[in-house]
C-alpha cells in the first residue's frame, strides 16, 4: 500500500506541486502529479523509458500499471500517455462529491481532501482526425467493493464526463496479461538503432531469407533465426531473431500476441505471406 512521503493534502504541498508544473506538459515534457519518490510503497512501482514522441521516465505505481502502459504505448493512434493525471482544481471534485452525496477522498493522516488523479490520460489521433482524450484507471476487481473506492470512481467518472471525456475502469478480470508480457519483452526491439551489425541492408536481407522459413511453420523461430544468421554470414548470432522481434513489435509482421511468444516454438504468422 503506497503512502505519501509528503502529506499530499497539505495546501502548501498542493501549491508547490502546481508551481512545479505537475499535471502539465505533453509527450516528453509531461510532469505527473504523483511521482515514485513521493510514495513509500511495498508494492511494485517502477520507471519506464517511454518512446512516444520524446523520451522521459514514466512513473508507474504498480505492476499492472506497467502492463497497461505497455499496451497503451503499442495501441494504434496513441500519440501521448500522461500518467498520474490530476483532477484539478480540487474544488471541482469536492463540488462533484457534494452533488453525488458521497465523501471526497481525504488523507488518512489529516482528514483533509487530497487532489485526485487518474492513472492514465491517453491522447489518440488518427489520420486527419482531431485529437481525442481517453482517461483510464486500473483497479484489482477484488478491491472495487469498498464504499470509498466506489465513491472515488463515481467522482472520477463525473469529472471526466463534465470535461467531455469517456472514462473507463480496467480490472484484472479478463486483462490481456499475455499481450502485456509479450509487449514488455518486445518493446526494446521497437528500434534496432545502435545494435551491432544491424544496418538497413542487413534488415532487408533478413526479411527476404527469414520470412519464407517461418511462414512454413516447420521450425522454431530461434532455429530459423540461427539458420538465417549463418546463411547471411552474420557475425553476431541472434541478429536475425532481433530483427524478427522488431518486425513483430512494429506490426510489419502480424502475430497473435495474446498468446505467449516463445522463440523455441514455430511462429504463427498471420501476415504478410511471402511472395
Amino acid at each position: 500500500m503506497a503512502r505519501p512521503t509528503r502529506e499530499q493534502s497539505d495546501p502548501r504541498v498542493i501549491r508547490d506541486w502546481i508551481k512545479e508544473g505537475r499535471g502539465t506538459g505533453h509527450n516528453g515534457t509531461w510532469q505527473p502529479w504523483l511521482r515514485i519518490q513521493d510514495l513509500s510503497s511495498t508494492g511494485k512501482a517502477g520507471r519506464l523509458s517511454r518512446h512516444i514522441s520524446g523520451d522521459r521516465l514514466v512513473h508507474v505505481l504498480s505492476g499492472y500499471e506497467t502492463h497497461c502502459f505497455d499496451i497503451f504505448e503499442w495501441a494504434p493512434g496513441i500519440i501521448d500517455i500522461n500518467e498520474q493525471y490530476p483532477l484539478l482544481p480540487l474544488e471541482e471534485t469536492q463540488e462533484i462529491a457534494r452533488e453525488l452525496g458521497v465523501d471526497h477522498p481525504v488523507s488518512p493522516n489529516t482528514g483533509d481532501p487530497i487532489v485526485m488523479s487518474t492513472d492514465f490520460m491517453l491522447t489518440q489521433q488518427n489520420t486527419e482526425s482531431p485529437k481525442e482524450y481517453f482517461p483510464r484507471d486500473f483497479k484489482p476487481a477484488q478491491r472495487l467493493f469498498s464504499p470509498k473506492t466506489l465513491a472515488k470512481f463515481e467522482i472520477t467518472k463525473r469529472y471526466h464526463k463534465n470535461h467531455g471525456r469517456d472514462w473507463r475502469l480496467i480490472t484484472d478480470h479478463n486483462f490481456p496479461i499475455e499481450l502485456a508480457r509479450n509487449l514488455s519483452f518486445l518493446r526494446d526491439k521497437r528500434s534496432l538503432d545502435g545494435l551491432k551489425g544491424i544496418t538497413p541492408e542487413v534488415i532487408e536481407n533478413v526479411r527476404q531469407v527469414l520470412l519464407p522459413l517461418i511462414w512454413k511453420g516447420n521450425s522454431s523461430l530461434s532455429s530459423a533465426g540461427l539458420h538465417c544468421d549463418r546463411q547471411l554470414g552474420l557475425d553476431e548470432l541472434g541478429t536475425s531473431l532481433n530483427v524478427a522481434y522488431h518486425f513483430i513489435y512494429t506490426r510489419q509482421w502480424i502475430v497473435d500476441l495474446t498468446h505467449r511468444l516463445r522463440a523455441g516454438l514455430p511462429l504463427i504468422l498471420l501476415s504478410p505471406q511471402p511472395i
